[in-house]
């Protein structure tokens, strides 16, 4: 039996090999998925397979697919419920961490704890080679003289090279 469900975003795909779920039991486990499916609501298309499978025992199997990453876990038990659970439990502590990841909060975290190293260059950027760099357009010669610095590359990341020209002309080292 496969069923599709595309409700609240989250698309599920539910594939039980040999034996079927009772309207009661699908409802129940569909239940168990609103924490998960408020989690990957800011994800486009997320989309959780389920993998359900019965011989002596339960097996549970969950693949959520997101941008990036898929997350997967799995359980086995004799009764289906528990170990569905458990599964999805599992899920969102991944989610979780997957978010956070993205969110830089171990950065975060370093810097509340006083363990996030400022670090700064040694020198200061030759401008007179990076105007050079700029006028030629040749992005590896511009990327080797800002490599001593991190100073001057927020800023071209910002506004692209008519800044660098900007910053040129304010400096008194431009035409």
């Amino acid at each position: 039996m496969k069923v599709s469900d595309e409700t609240n975003k989250l698309r599920i795909d539910l594939d039980t090999k040999a034996f079927g779920l009772s309207p009661a039991e699908q409802e129940k486990m569909d239940g168990d998925l609103e924490t998960l499916r408020r989690l990957v609501q800011s994800f486009p298309d997320p989309e959780l397979k389920i993998e359900l499978s019965h011989q002596s025992y339960y097996r549970v199997r969950v693949s959520l697919l997101l941008p990036g990453r898929t997350l997967f876990t799995a359980d086995e038990d004799q009764k289906l419920h528990p170990a569905w659970e458990r599964c999805i439990r599992k899920l969102v502590k991944r989610v979780d961490g997957y978010k956070e990841k993205l969110a830089n909060k171990p950065t975060y975290a370093k810097e509340i704890q006083g363990t996030l190293h400022d670090v700064r260059p040694t020198m200061d950027p030759n401008l007179d080679e990076i105007m050079t760099a700029v006028d030629q357009q040749d992005y590896a010669a511009f990327r080797q003289v800002l490599s001593v610095t991190t100073r001057l590359l927020s800023c071209v990341q910002a506004a692209g090279w008519n800044a660098i020209r900007q910053r040129k002309l304010s400096l008194g080292t431009g035409s």
